[in-house]
């Protein structure tokens, strides 16, 4: 097979510049390996759980018009995101996207429903001022959804502070004794 990458033809489009694959072009056969080959290692994670790519894209000329509705990459390291993550590859659900966005439409996030809106768990984090830490560890000691993201977190005292009064001074070290029990100045 001349071409491998389940299209209905080799196709010709003409955007090799100096002879190297655009970047749009990786990301495009990418999406189609991860969809129709069985032995992509991520099949199992797209074709595998029914989500194809548009015929439009599979065309002799398919790259073409995946570069015609998509646009090119906007900026470096952008990769193709579907906005509805149990959608097909297609157009009107395919738009570029940075590695943040993506790593928040995945299947794993956590997303939680407060005051009729639902987000996932870092989004809410950033926009109540909480790490991201402390509000997925209440969650898991079996904090409800409305304490951990309403109740403030609690400061921390410094150490040492909370035995010893405010009024009180800090005690410097014991003194060290001689051999003949009296106080030695000094190493």
């Amino acid at each position: 097979m001349a071409y491998t990458k389940r299209t209905k033809g080799p196709g010709k489009h003409g955007h090799l510049g100096g002879g190297r694959c655009p970047p749009e072009y990786q990301c495009w056969s990418g999406m189609i390996q991860r969809c129709l080959n069985p032995r992509c290692r991520e099949f199992k994670y797209y074709g595998g759980r029914g989500i194809t790519v548009c015929d439009r894209w599979l065309e002799a000329q398919g790259f073409p018009n995946f570069l015609a509705d998509v646009g090119p990459q906007p900026f470096q390291r952008a990769s193709i995101h579907r906005v509805d993550n149990d959608g097909d590859y297609e157009p009107g659900n395919v738009v570029w996207a940075d590695p943040q966005t993506q790593l928040r439409n995945t299947r794993a996030n956590r997303l939680l429903a407060h005051a009729g809106r639902t987000m996932v768990l870092v989004a809410w984090a950033e926009e109540i001022g909480m790490k991201r830490v402390t509000l997925s560890q209440r969650l898991f000691k079996g904090w409800s959804v409305e304490d951990a993201l309403t109740r403030p977190v609690l400061t921390r005292t410094p150490r040492g502070e909370c035995r010893r009064g405010p009024d009180r001074k800090k005690r410097g070290p014991k003194p060290r004794r001689g051999t003949n029990g009296k106080t030695r100045r000094g190493p």
